[in-house]
């Protein structure tokens, strides 16, 4: 009977730590899209941040060209006049480019995570397969050790109701017997 009582328990144990892996299944089967999602919009903000940086970048090449004939055109004086400082300039390039860095490293992060989380599902896969092979043995193998233990449980179901029908027929027939003589009985 200890055996049984053993199995059971880790018949227990083994359906809780089955319930942890279906949950960490649902989280990350749930998790993907979001980082989907989140990938996406890392490829927008990567594009729309290069096309800023080019034009940046190509406002620093203009910042050098200026020849000494545009200064003397009266059109473009006031935009040659308002042009940026060139240090500043410098600066927001650098600062453009260290960020458009950032989202591209951003960028791999989260499709690294997409593949952890792929990787955690096929596994979780072949775990739940090996527990639920793991459970349907240990089941049976407590069927037939608690069959052995106590033979009531190898009668069908049949047999136990005609068995049980006997017993409540002859008992209240008993019971009709001496209604009339003793007033104490009680039917059951």
């Amino acid at each position: 009977m200890e055996v049984v009582a053993s199995q059971l328990t880790y018949l227990k144990s083994l359906n809780q730590r089955n319930q942890k892996e279906q949950r960490r299944v649902t989280e990350a089967r749930r998790a993907i899209p979001q980082l989907q999602n989140l990938l996406l919009q890392r490829r927008v903000e990567i594009n729309s941040f290069s096309g800023v940086l080019t034009d940046l970048m190509g406002l620093q090449v203009q910042q050098g060209e200026a020849s000494e004939g545009d200064w003397e055109n009266p059109f473009l004086l006031p935009a040659l006049n308002a042009r940026v400082d060139c240090g500043r300039l410098t600066l927001l390039t650098r600062l453009a480019k260290e960020y458009c860095e950032s989202l591209s490293d951003s960028k791999a992060i989260i499709e690294n995570q997409i593949e952890s989380v792929q990787s955690v599902i096929s596994a979780s896969a072949g775990v739940l397969a090996r527990m639920q092979v793991i459970r349907s043995t240990m089941l049976e193998s407590v069927r037939l050790q608690y069959g052995l233990i106590h033979p009531i449980h190898l009668l069908s179901s049949d047999i136990l109701a005609y068995i049980f029908s006997l017993i409540l027929r002859q008992k209240f027939e008993t019971i009709r017997m001496f209604r009339g003589r003793a007033r104490g009985l009680s039917p059951i």
